[in-house]
């Protein structure tokens, strides 16, 4: 029986010229196939809308130093009605506050011309993430928010840390 099986397989013969020329019959039909089916594709690719890219914008500060509060408290000893010594973590506490004051950020957007800037997004949301410090290294506080104009956003964000700096010296003195 293992004779008639090898038999079997030997007999059975590739004709390549039959092959190619079968192939080459039918050409005009795998060319006109694979084209049509690209072309498809191609068409389909070029009709998706890209999603705009989002840029994360970050900017980080550090707690005030101990020097600056001293300035601050000479300040405000020299105001008769201040009879109190502030802490740099009074000052800073103030100053987050104060920078995620939402009315604060919409003053900035509206009073920087961001509006008009980034007409379609309005005002970005803006988060602050506090790093762990490690090792009694007091690392920054983050700033951030997304968007799909980075250098526009970045001034943004500048201008609210310079506002709310502003506005909690203000406030202290």
């Amino acid at each position: 029986m293992n004779n008639k099986s090898l038999n079997h397989y030997n007999q059975d013969e590739i004709n390549l010229r039959q092959i190619f020329k079968s192939l080459k019959e039918r050409s005009r039909f795998i060319f006109g196939f694979t084209g049509i089916v690209t072309l498809i594709t191609i068409g389909y690719v070029l009709s998706l809308t890209t999603p705009p890219t989002k840029y994360r914008v970050e900017t980080s500060f550090l707690k005030s130093s101990q020097s600056s509060v001293t300035k601050l408290n000479q300040y405000t000893f020299l105001n008769e009605t201040a009879n109190m010594a502030y802490t740099a973590t009074s000052v800073f506490n103030k100053f987050l506050t104060t920078l995620n004051s939402k009315v604060l950020q919409k003053q900035v957007f509206i009073d920087g011309g961001y509006e008009e800037k980034l007409a379609k997004e309005g005002v970005p949301s803006i988060s602050i993430t506090k790093n762990k410090s490690k090792a009694g290294v007091e690392l920054p506080h983050i700033l951030s928010t997304e968007s799909t104009n980075p250098v526009i956003v970045s001034e943004f964000l500048n201008e609210v840390l310079t506002a709310a700096d502003n506005k909690t010296v203000n406030y202290f003195i």
